[in-house]
């Protein structure tokens, strides 16, 4: 029997299987239409299907969150609740600032030859 996530959506035997990681897991989130823990994940993804690598549950979940704490561009890691969301649950991934000093910097000294260059 399919589980069911949140009342209303289903998790059939299949639906991880073949599939990459991050598919997966953003797969499962937006059925969840919520953040979940490391366990959630890899319990949901498990009953789907999914073929997690490694000797040991231990092994596995670990894998997951490494996996899932390095794709920062899709998954935000929400403290407090020690648990993964998408950030489009939040609106969007905050753009990174770039050092404007660092960036003004080099492209002067490409432009500026020594005085005595011949």
């Amino acid at each position: 029997m399919p589980e069911t996530v949140k009342g209303t959506t289903y998790i059939k035997p299949d639906q991880f299987f073949n599939k990459p990681l991050a598919t997966a897991v953003r797969e499962y989130l937006q059925m969840r239409r919520g953040a979940a823990s490391v366990d959630e994940i890899y319990a949901a993804l498990e009953r789907g299907g999914f073929e997690f690598v490694g000797k040991n549950e231990a092994i596995k979940k670990r894998g997951l969150q490494i996996s899932l704490s390095k794709s920062r561009r899709i998954f935000a890691y929400l403290k407090a609740s020690d648990t993964f969301g998408l950030w489009e649950f939040y609106g969007g991934r905050p753009k990174e600032k770039e050092e404007e000093g660092d960036s003004e910097e080099e492209s002067s000294e490409a432009n500026t030859k020594p005085e005595n260059a011949e």
